[in-house]
């Protein structure tokens, strides 16, 4: 689930993702998830927090992205004119080379 939210320090709205997390989950995962607030890319959306056990609920805050989601997008029945469409895959190849290039696999 996706919120939109204030971030309390800097007044600016933010992406607030709630996660869960199933019971024995490694030491590894949550290392791995703490460290997406080092990816930096321009096609990579900006994680900005990591948030385990506020009321009891764990959250990923985001720099808020305007727009839509490209799930969205895609099931809007739209057809995508060709150049837009090889654009939008290469922004995204882009940012999934540059995280795997710091060790970073998406899990989605």
């Amino acid at each position: 689930t996706v919120y939109l939210a204030v971030d309390e320090v800097s007044g600016k709205d933010v992406a607030l993702k709630e996660f869960f997390m199933q019971s024995g989950v490694s030491v590894k995962f949550l290392q791995e998830l703490s460290n997406i607030i080092m990816l930096d890319h321009p096609n990579i959306v900006r994680c900005l927090d990591v948030v385990y056990g506020h009321e009891n609920k764990n959250y990923l805050a985001y720099a808020l992205v305007g727009g839509g989601s490209l799930r969205g997008r895609l099931l809007s029945g739209n057809p995508w004119p060709l150049a837009e469409a090889v654009r939008v895959l290469r922004d995204i190849c882009k940012g999934l080379d540059y995280a795997h290039s710091k060790q970073f696999i998406h899990r989605d």
